[in-house]
């Protein structure tokens, strides 16, 4: 019985460290933004690296909802040496 219970333990311990490893909580898989979607979303997003927001920020929050492509990720960092704030 002993030996059951350093399992337990074990598990325990790896299954705590293993949960929301991407910020999303729960293990749910996020949906990859669709190339129609962030041409929509695009311009708002645009106007945001374009008042400063920082691109690595905004690609963070765009995250939380949806995944980008590293294209998708290239053209966002693109409008940050346009003229918006990098980092």
């Amino acid at each position: 019985m002993e030996n059951k219970a350093e399992q337990a333990g074990k598990s325990a311990g790896a299954g705590t460290g293993n949960t929301g490893g991407a910020g999303t909580g729960g293990g749910k898989t996020l949906p990859t933004c669709s190339a129609e979607n962030f041409t929509k979303k695009s311009a708002g997003w645009k106007k945001q690296v374009e008042a400063g927001k920082p691109v690595n920020d905004l690609i963070a929050m765009i995250e939380t909802k949806e995944l980008l492509t590293p294209d998708m990720k290239m053209e966002i960092a693109g409008w940050a040496s346009a003229g918006g704030a990098q980092e």
